[in-house]
């Protein structure tokens, strides 16, 4: 059996990438235009998470950033309450990427509290989301990603002056189980009803 010549490239981040010589690894891309360009014609692998949790007076509640729409930068489903995460990086485990991601985007990376990750998803298999054309900010690019998403249990009470959320999002949510949720994405409201969250008695 012959033996190809193999290269191996270090990624950064502990990846390793096996190559053959003539196939080295591509750059970055430069703009985000270029990566809206890619993300049109690949799937991508998303890791989200529902932040699950308890207000203060032991009512089960979930909480919901709601997602900038400003830069080109912040990508489809502007201006609506989402869950955190987003494209994994394919280095941390799925637990690990989407607890950094809940401490980051709810709290600019300074809570203290203890965060649960279970490691079976919501639905225990992905979900395929997709967007249309013209609803991806200026560049207008259709695209469709497979999502992992998992309840993401903060053990802090929840309340209102606890959130900061980060520069990507402009405030956050808070829903309770007497709230009406038909107003949110259809992804989102799914979550939160397969989650079974919000049906704990109090």
């Amino acid at each position: 059996m012959p033996l190809y010549p193999t290269v191996k490239t270090d990624l950064g981040g502990g990846i390793a990438y096996y190559h053959p010589p003539q196939m080295e690894p591509v750059g970055r891309f430069d703009t985000t235009r270029e990566y809206a360009e890619a993300r049109e014609k690949m799937a991508m692998v998303c890791v989200d998470g529902l932040p699950c949790g308890y207000t203060e007076n032991g009512t089960p509640a979930v909480a919901l950033v709601i997602r900038a729409d400003t830069e080109e930068s912040d990508g489809p489903f502007r201006g609506q309450p989402w869950v955190v995460g987003g494209k994994w990086n394919w280095i941390d485990t799925f637990c690990d990427f989407i607890r950094k991601k809940a401490k980051a985007e709810l709290f600019r990376g300074t809570y203290d509290g203890e965060i649960e990750v279970p490691t079976e998803s919501i639905g225990g298999k992905p979900i395929m989301v997709a967007w249309g054309r013209g609803t991806d900010g200026p560049y207008q690019l259709p695209a469709v990603s497979f999502q992992y998403c998992y309840r993401v249990i903060l053990k802090t009470p929840f309340s209102e002056k606890n959130f900061s959320p980060d520069q990507n999002h402009t405030g956050h949510v808070i829903v309770r189980p007497q709230d009406n949720i038909d107003h949110l994405h259809a992804y989102v409201r799914d979550l939160i009803t397969m989650s079974g969250w919000l049906e704990q008695k109090s």
